[in-house]
């Protein structure tokens, strides 16, 4: 425990001066505003290891400043009363970052990434426990970690104009433990197999310049839905390669989000004023329950695979779609039944000229897109077709036009 201030380096010095925090814990209880302070020059340096630095002082005639380093490894800013602290600048947190505690109303702490500066933050996960807030102006706040929950508690976020991203190098990590609002949240994870969002729902705030941007990797929206900004703002952006899953296994161990059986409840497409998808990303619809497919979008490809456990279900198609990449009608199922999967139109489906329409199956689930619905007749416009075993194309009793532009592969109905 230091009580006044910790200072790493000396001014006059000729050398450089490192400090390794080892494994120990440092409880910074200084009172007079900037109890850590490590000299610029001549450089001085943490080392975290894996230590954790806590700041519990606190300044009765103003903020405590938190020190800017990319050392730590665990930062914790808990005083027992009530604190506000500003970044000096910007900080790395290895592991983790925690804001308050959990006993009573006064245990809080306030981190403010410092308005006009936005000073950023880069951490393994960042937990804002009941009594703990994070106010983040227009700050890029990153997000590391490659297991656990990543954005932890139920304190309070002060999004602002922030951004977070995540950009986990690996695992399958979860995004969130309690519901959130953001201004801009980026998935920026090729290297992990997925990023969960948890069982708890985030909002893009309805702000001018709202963002949910899957750059890189998988994200899986299962276990509770995304609320978009509405019509009038936000962009929903999926850039090539990349996929957003809507329903999938909630807590998928699979780049497919379906390690499991699939959400029950549906999970549908979030309302944004604009929508930007590459032609090579993926909109994947999973849930195990009556879903309606969003035709607001102009889709790269297009997938449609819940994994059913007993009882068949209906996919309806919201009007006109137009699909820029692959078409795919792919069940699955994760009981000991059959269940079928029905694909119903609503308009026009228009699949790219150079692109595929699969109607398949996988284990024992069925498939169908049946071109007429109920009263109405639809045309489909692809590429190249494949019907394969289990899948079936139902233009039955229709009028309904089929274009071709490629190859016709049928092994299925």
């Amino acid at each position: 425990t230091v009580s006044g201030v910790l200072t790493v380096g000396s001014a006059g010095d000729t050398a450089n001066t490192t400090l390794d925090a080892g494994n120990r814990s440092w409880t910074l209880s200084g009172t007079g505003g900037n109890p850590f302070q490590i000299l610029a020059s001549p450089q001085a340096v943490l080392t975290g290891n894996t230590s954790t630095i806590i700041y519990n002082g606190n300044n009765g005639s103003g903020n405590t400043t938190v020190q800017s380093t990319s050392g730590y490894y665990n930062l914790s800013l808990n005083y027992v009363s009530s604190e506000d602290f500003d970044l000096g600048g910007n900080i790395t947190v290895a592991n983790s970052l925690t804001l308050g505690q959990n006993l009573v109303a006064m245990d809080g702490a306030l981190l403010n990434t410092t308005a006009g500066n936005s000073y950023s933050i880069t951490a393994g996960s960042i937990s804002r426990q009941t009594y703990g807030t994070l106010t983040a102006n227009a700050s890029i706040i990153t997000l590391t970690g490659t297991s656990g929950t990543l954005f932890q508690g139920t304190g309070t976020f002060n999004q602002g104009t922030s951004t977070v991203i995540v950009t986990s190098a690996s695992g399958t990590p979860t995004l969130l433990s309690a519901a959130t609002t953001f201004h801009k949240l980026t998935i920026n994870a090729a290297g992990a197999t997925v990023i969960n969002m948890g069982a708890f729902a985030p909002t893009i705030n309805n702000v001018a310049g709202a963002q949910l941007y899957i750059q890189a990797g998988v994200f899986n929206a299962s276990g509770a839905s995304i609320t978009g900004p509405g019509g009038t703002n936000g962009t929903l952006q999926i850039d090539a390669g990349a996929t957003l899953c809507l329903g999938g296994t909630t807590a998928s161990t699979n780049a497919t989000c379906n390690s499991g059986a699939s959400d029950t409840t549906t999970r549908a497409m979030p309302t944004f004023q604009t929508y930007t998808f590459a032609v090579t990303s993926t909109v994947s619809y999973l849930s195990d329950a009556a879903t309606a497919v969003s035709n607001t979008p102009i889709y790269g490809n297009l997938t449609l695979n819940p994994k059913m456990v007993t009882t068949g279900r209906a996919y309806t198609l919201g009007g006109a779609m137009t699909i820029n990449g692959n078409l795919t009608i792919q069940p699955d199922e994760s009981g000991a039944s059959t269940p079928a999967l029905t694909v119903n139109p609503a308009g026009d489906i228009t699949v790219a000229s150079n692109k595929t329409t699969t109607i398949t199956r996988s284990n024992s689930a069925t498939s169908s897109l049946d071109l007429r619905p109920s009263t109405t007749d639809y045309n489909l416009s692809t590429g190249s077709i494949n019907i394969a075993t289990g899948g079936t194309l139902d233009a039955g009793s229709t009028v309904s036009s089929i274009t071709v532009k490629g190859d016709w592969t049928k092994t299925g109905t």
